[in-house]
């Protein structure tokens, strides 16, 4: 049983003609929207692995937040916890060169409070794949209840805890720990 605390995403995502350079024009085909964020990338391909996953997202209580419960759901992963904020849900935009590289435009999101700790006695492993600070919260109570946690965020002041970190090497400054 896994409890993933992630981002539910709707990606909107443009084809450019070239790579993405500052200042210059470029040529573009829309490809529409997809879902996206940690809880299709990561949720969904554990679910198809056969594990059991709860997601604890926040989503915008309006038509686009609504409909990004559907398809995840119905790719296997269970929603029990997800909470509606007032603000609209935001696209990320996501601009592929012909490459394959990638750009991604996220939007500014609101606070979205993760609630305090609960059951989560009931899991086996907490995957967090979410830069909120107030993840850190569960990730101790995990740790306090030897649940593994695995994380691909480095939040600093004061450090994620967690077993396995997963990141970037962008994520961490010469001062980090």
């Amino acid at each position: 049983n896994i409890l993933l605390i992630a981002n539910l995403n709707s990606d909107h995502v443009y084809s450019i003609d070239k790579t993405f350079t500052s200042g210059h024009r470029h040529l573009y085909q829309d490809q529409g929207k997809r879902l996206g964020g940690g809880a299709a990338n990561t949720g969904v391909g554990l679910a198809l692995a056969g594990h059991q996953v709860d997601l604890l997202t926040a989503v915008g209580d309006d038509e686009l937040g609504h409909w990004l419960i559907s398809p995840v759901s119905q790719l296997g992963v269970h929603c029990p916890k997800i909470f509606f904020h007032q603000a609209a849900t935001p696209e990320v935009i996501l601009m592929l060169d012909p490459s394959g590289e990638r750009s991604i435009l996220k939007p500014k999101r609101p606070k979205a409070a993760l609630p305090p700790p609960e059951d989560i006695e009931q899991y086996d492993l907490l995957y967090i794949n979410h830069a909120n600070p107030e993840a850190r919260d569960w990730a101790q109570a995990a740790l306090e209840k030897d649940i593994l946690v695995v994380c691909q965020y480095k939040n600093s002041h004061p450090a994620q805890p967690c077993h396995y970190l997963i990141t970037s090497e962008t994520d961490f400054t010469t001062d980090a720990s």
